[in-house]
């Protein structure tokens, strides 16, 4: 139904483009075929001679392309060949106009939009593999395809930024990923990506914006209810109404940032063991990061902020905030606050001396970094934990040489990827946290007998 629907849309641009020089094209070949047939040729036997409508048409055809066969089917008359000439030029600007359309036509963007419309559909109709609907192709959802294509799984894309999609096409995938600049909300859009598709195994939505992930989700659930959908999303009231719908999973990166940076600080083993089976560079099993017991010093109270605080808080983990803006009724009497932005002064006002370590959690990257030389710079023992939003700054970040750097957009595509992939890794993590340390510890020393240690190879390299 998408696809003719989009060939219907093709079809329509095309007259509309092509209608006047088409016109144009029929006029002059019918008024120069219908004048060649009606002009006298040279007389024989005293009786003037007449061109046949088809030598007609066979002239004007070949002198309109300005290409000179001479005069057939005999030679002509004055008559005729001043007639010759005004189809001479009068065929040629008609072809000029009528290819000059046609070029514009081919570079129309939104003709452009609706062959590839098109094409997508088929390649997606013409697939008999198993695959999977991701929409959003930004930090999180590039990292995501680059892990299912590690795991020669076929995911077919839609982002409404064409600079996205066209990046699409340098990616060096082990398996074919199509993709299609369009509205992931627009159900005509779901269907040509194959929601209904029987190969198709799960949906995940992972655009910025958690009104489109809703729709997405919403759409999709209407369209296939026996369809696997994740979505992620970082409103409490959008979560609401997700987890209302069925076979719809809710994946919260600030939720997910929190769980980590409490195992990282209150469960290294467990922390160790969730990067080792997603395959993190440098972890190795049985190895967790030595974090300081004491007070955190928390930069930034945004949305990740608050669930960190939130988090550390309700495992008895002592949090000291410095932030600009934040509301002092939010975060209660008893955490020590410093309003004012994260540098040398907040930071000593915070007690960076006695710190057991610094999370920055602001929402640029600049901030992060530059609140990292300040702690750096006041206390170098402390443990260093910062947020990475931008996956391009991964050099950045690679040279900042913290503690521990975890980036929401990795971390949310490792844990969709789990769910894909291996669901009860992520079941067995979830236990293992409401477990006793013994439990994970005991499992990791089995784990390292029964497999020398080698990585679980669940992620990929990025």
């Amino acid at each position: 139904m998408t696809s003719t629907s989009d060939l219907d849309r093709v079809g329509m641009i095309v007259l509309r483009y092509m209608r006047r020089p088409l016109f144009a094209l029929l006029f002059v070949y019918s008024v120069g075929i219908t004048g060649m047939a009606l002009m006298p040729g040279l007389a024989i036997d005293g009786e003037a001679t007449y061109m046949s409508l088809f030598h007609a048409f066979y002239f004007f055809t070949y002198t309109a392309t300005t290409t000179g066969f001479g005069e057939l089917p005999s030679g002509f008359s004055d008559e005729q060949r001043l007639w010759a000439i005004f189809c001479l030029y009068t065929g040629a600007i008609a072809w000029f106009y009528a290819i000059g359309s046609l070029i514009g036509l081919v570079q129309n963007p939104h003709f452009i939009q609706a062959m590839d419309g098109v094409g997508f559909a088929r390649r997606v109709k013409r697939n008999d593999e198993p695959f999977i609907i991701l929409c959003g192709f930004g930090d999180a959802g590039s990292l995501l395809a680059r892990g299912l294509s590690d795991h020669h799984m076929r995911a077919v894309i839609l982002d409404s930024n064409p600079e996205r999609i066209k990046a699409l096409g340098v990616r060096d995938y082990t398996v074919a990923m199509p993709g299609l600049c369009a509205d992931a909300g627009a159900p005509k859009h779901l269907l040509a990506a194959g929601v209904e598709h029987p190969a198709c195994r799960a949906l995940v939505t992972l655009t910025n914006d958690d009104d489109t992930n809703l729709k997405i989700a919403v759409m999709a659930r209407h369209l296939n209810p026996r369809l696997q959908v994740i979505c992620r999303s970082t409103s409490a009231r959008h979560e609401t109404h997700l987890q209302a719908l069925n076979n719809v999973t809710v994946v919260d990166p600030f939720e997910i940032f929190a769980q980590l940076l409490y195992w990282a600080i209150a469960r290294p083993e467990l922390h160790n063991l969730n990067a080792w089976f997603v395959g993190a560079r440098g972890v190795e099993l049985g190895a967790p990061v030595q974090v300081p017991r004491g007070d955190w010093i928390l930069c930034g109270y945004g949305r990740m902020g608050h669930r960190i605080h939130c988090c550390l808080q309700a495992h008895g983990v002592g949090v000291r905030i410095i932030d600009p803006d934040v509301d002092t009724n939010l975060v209660g009497e008893c955490t020590v606050l410093v309003q004012a932005q994260a540098d040398h002064s907040a930071l000593d006002a915070a007690g960076v001396d006695d710190a057991a370590g610094v999370i920055t959690a602001m929402n640029r990257d600049s901030d992060n970094l530059n609140a990292l030389l300040s702690v750096t710079a006041l206390n170098p023992g402390a443990f260093r934990i910062v947020r990475q939003n931008s996956h391009e700054n991964q050099v950045a970040f690679d040279a900042a040489r913290a503690d521990l750097v975890l980036q929401h957009s990795l971390t949310t595509a490792r844990r969709i990827l789990k769910l894909l992939i291996s669901p009860l890794i992520q079941e067995l993590i979830d236990w293992l946290a409401e477990r006793e340390p013994a439990q994970t510890e005991t499992l990791v020393t089995q784990l390292q007998a029964a497999l020398g240690a080698k990585p679980a190879h669940l992620c990929w390299s990025g």
